[in-house]
C-alpha cells in the first residue's frame, strides 16, 4: 500500500483502484484522503461515485452533495433513485403502502436517499388509469 499519509501517492492509488474498478478498496483510500485533507471537495465527489458503484446510494448522495463539481452526478443519481422508487411502488405492495405513509422513511429503509428531493413523490394508485372494463370495449 502507498504511504498512508502522502496525498500524492494516495491520489495515484485511487486512480489505479478506479481503473481496476476495485470500489471497496477505493472507498478506504478516499476516506483516508478525506481524513488528511477534508477541505478537498473532489475527494467527496470520487467517494460518492465509488459508493454508488457499491450500491450504497444514500451515502453516495451525501458525499456528492459535498462536491459542487459533482452536481451532474448527483442529479443522475437522484433520477436513478427516483426510477427505483417508482418501480418499487408499482411492483412491491408492502413498499407502496409504506411509501404512502412516509416516503422518506420507506426510501431510507431501502438504502435510498430521496428525502432531499421533494419532487420524487410517486403517484398513488388512485391516479393510475383504470383498466378498461368489458363495457368500454363495446
Amino acid at each position: 500500500m502507498a504511504d498512508s499519509s502522502h496525498l500524492g501517492a494516495l491520489e495515484l492509488l485511487s486512480r489505479c483502484l478506479w481503473a481496476k474498478q476495485d470500489f471497496a478498496a477505493l472507498e478506504r483510500v478516499i476516506r483516508r484522503l478525506i481524513t488528511l485533507n477534508p477541505y478537498e471537495p473532489g475527494y467527496f465527489g470520487l467517494l460518492g461515485m465509488a459508493l454508488r458503484a457499491l450500491g450504497r446510494y444514500s451515502e453516495a448522495a451525501e458525499a456528492l452533495r459535498r462536491d459542487p463539481a459533482s452536481s451532474t452526478h448527483l442529479a443522475d443519481l437522484e433520477a436513478f433513485q427516483a426510477s427505483l422508487v417508482k418501480d418499487l411502488v408499482e411492483h412491491d405492495a408492502t413498499f407502496a403502502a409504506m411509501y404512502a405513509k412516509s416516503p422518506e422513511q420507506a426510501t431510507k429503509m431501502k438504502g435510498l436517499d430521496c428525502g432531499a428531493q421533494r419532487t420524487l413523490l410517486i403517484p398513488t394508485s388512485q391516479s393510475k388509469p383504470k383498466a378498461p372494463t368489458i363495457r368500454q370495449y363495446n
